[in-house]
């Protein structure tokens, strides 16, 4: 990628979109996960972002969001950027 590469990102409001999606999220889960991008992006969310906070769901233990939760919402982020 040069410098002025045009990288597909995703939109707060797609994002939320997209996390709908994922049926087994629960509402507080999807809120606590869009938290977390907050804290890596204030604007549209990159791959490099989205491999930072599903690396933190991974590791977490504290939150009740488990491995295949996190890599769930890891392939359904991916996948739209891919399209």
């Amino acid at each position: 990628m040069g410098l002025f590469s045009s990288e597909k990102k995703i939109s707060k409001q797609k994002l939320d979109e997209l996390l709908r999606k994922i049926a087994i999220l629960e509402l507080s889960e999807r809120e606590y996960i869009k938290g977390l991008f907050s804290r890596y992006s204030s604007g549209d969310i990159s791959k490099l972002e989205i491999e930072k906070v599903v690396r933190d769901l991974k590791l977490d233990t504290s939150d009740k969001i488990e491995r295949e939760e996190a890599e769930t919402v890891k392939q359904q982020l991916l996948d739209y950027l891919e399209k």
